[in-house]
């Protein structure tokens, strides 16, 4: 997540008044900066993405990967992750299961609301902060 993050501020900077469309996705994030910075990416993670969505579960053993960011639109996808999979591979097999070779797939949680997935047009996309189970 720190060099797709990184990768974005770098495009967000070398174009100067060109503006350029930039969609972050982050699957289960590390947010932690080394040791003196453990919630760098909760607060940091998306801000210079003109949108930016966060793919997450909080079963999963790894140290600062549980909680949203809060410049992104997040899927929580915890409930519903099979048995047989360790919780941090989840989000990725859930991507790529559910975001498809055209970036129109959707998915969703609990309330069975509908979450796009992939590249997501102006009219789906959920606000910054908003988490969706």
């Amino acid at each position: 997540a720190m060099a797709a993050d990184a990768c974005v501020v770098q495009l967000r900077a070398d174009r100067g008044p060109h503006k350029l469309y930039i969609q972050e996705t982050l699957l289960d994030p590390l947010c932690a900066r080394g040791v003196l910075d453990l919630d760098y990416g909760e607060r940091e993670f998306g801000k210079d993405a003109d949108y930016a969505q966060q793919i997450m579960n909080t079963d999963d053993p790894v140290p600062f990967t549980n909680l949203p960011c809060a410049k992104c639109a997040v899927l929580d996808i915890t409930s519903c992750r099979p048995t047989e999979l360790f919780g941090h591979d989840w989000p990725l097999v859930y991507y790529a299961g559910c975001s498809g070779s055209n970036g129109k797939g959707k998915g969703g949680g609990r309330n069975n609301r509908a979450v796009v997935l992939g590249f997501v047009e102006d009219d789906k996309k959920l606000g910054r902060g908003v988490v969706v189970q």
